[in-house]
């Protein structure tokens, strides 16, 4: 059937429900009838234009709101990436092209001189600094049934085990809470990158006899998240909280070891993670409550798992790292915790927050 003869088809110049843009419709012409509010709103906008009266600007109030109150009152999400823009001002993460490339990887968290350098060299080539690690997972499993509540839950949850002790909540200090969170997400950025780019494998993936007791992430293995967090975190809360600093760093320690108890890390990552929280930690205290718990800020932390001929035979794959604090790849990450070697408790008083931060600042300040 030709469109020309379909019966239900209406010409547009006989269509009785159109009308033509110079009248108005029926159930539209009268101004200010109970069917005509949109047409009735849309005339008097008009006419009030044409008098020179914009009903818009007529009625505007601006609010008399303070910046502490609009910061107080953002979207948490809009919030957050406000804080977190600000607390990474300057922070970058850059890595040294490898010659020998899945080989040799160095990456470097440069904090623009006010938070510790940290150079972590990772070398898979080094297998018998490998074997060790598998060993000391597989050592480490009997850990795992006195310990298999604290590996399940921190999973998802590491702030309630670093608080323990702390006269602190999330319902209580609701701005401490959203300070630490911006930490996290701090740390999350940084290992991103770092383990995409060491592509370290898990465990299990070089030694089934592993077998991790829970779910193992998709990601590359080091550096820890988990370390990182923990670390960075605790050196927040030790700003605040100076006599509870031993207590904060020996939980983030554990917190860190319980991955590898639970067979998805090894000991080097937490290490590893350690030093970047940290930096990263440290960081956010300074710029977020103009604490300075560094003692020297302008240290070069460096982790080097290279064995000695290959850092000799391919210097470029390592910078220089003098002056530098090198930690060799066995330390362990509680010792590392017992003795910190660029923490100071209690913090002095540094440069004042600014911008967001200085809101932010003064929130924490009024709940602690």
């Amino acid at each position: 059937m030709t469109v020309s003869n379909h019966t239900n088809h209406t010409n547009h110049t006989n269509h009785t429900n159109h009308t033509n843009h110079t009248g108005f419709s029926p159930e539209m012409s009268a101004f200010g009838e109970g069917s005509s509010i949109a047409m009735s709103v849309a005339r008097q906008s008009a006419m009030l234009a044409q008098a020179g009266l914009s009903p818009v600007l007529a009625a505007l109030k601006w609010p008399d709101t303070t910046e502490r109150q609009a910061f107080r009152t953002l979207n948490g999400r809009h919030r957050q990436h406000l804080i977190v823009k600000a607390l990474m001002q300057g922070v970058s993460v850059d890595f040294t092209p490898a010659l020998l490339a899945g080989v040799v990887t160095t990456a470097t968290l440069n904090c623009n001189t006010l938070a510790p350098t940290v150079t972590l060299t990772l070398d898979k080539g080094n297998s018998a600094l490998w074997e060790r690690q598998i060993a000391q997972v597989l050592a480490q499993r009997w850990h795992r049934p006195e310990r298999i509540e604290e590996i399940v839950l921190q999973q998802s949850d590491i702030l309630s085990f670093l608080t323990l002790g702390l006269p602190v909540a999330g319902d209580t200090h609701p701005w401490l809470t959203t300070l630490l969170d911006a930490v996290f997400e701090m740390a999350f950025r940084v290992v991103a990158e770092m383990k995409h780019a060491f592509a370290m494998p898990r465990p299990h993936e070089l030694s089934p006899d592993v077998a991790p007791v829970i779910r193992t992430p998709s990601h590359g293995s080091f550096p820890s998240g988990h370390a990182t967090e923990a670390f960075a975190a605790a050196a927040v809360l030790s700003a605040v909280f100076p006599d509870r600093a031993p207590h904060l760093r020996q939980m983030a320690a554990r917190i860190a070891m319980n991955r590898s108890f639970g067979g998805v890390h090894f000991p080097i990552d937490h290490y590893a993670g350690a030093m970047l929280g940290d930096a990263l930690g440290g960081l956010a205290a300074r710029r977020a409550l103009g604490l300075n718990i560094f003692k020297d800020a302008t240290v070069k932390l460096a982790l080097q798992t290279s064995l000695p001929e290959v850092t000799a035979t391919l210097p470029a794959l390592v910078p220089p790292l003098v002056p530098a604090l090198v930690f060799e790849a066995d330390v362990t990450v509680e010792r590392f915790a017992h003795d910190s070697p660029v923490l100071q408790m209690p913090a002095p008083a540094g440069p004042a927050p600014s911008g967001v931060l200085a809101h932010l600042a003064d929130l924490v300040r009024d709940e602690l």
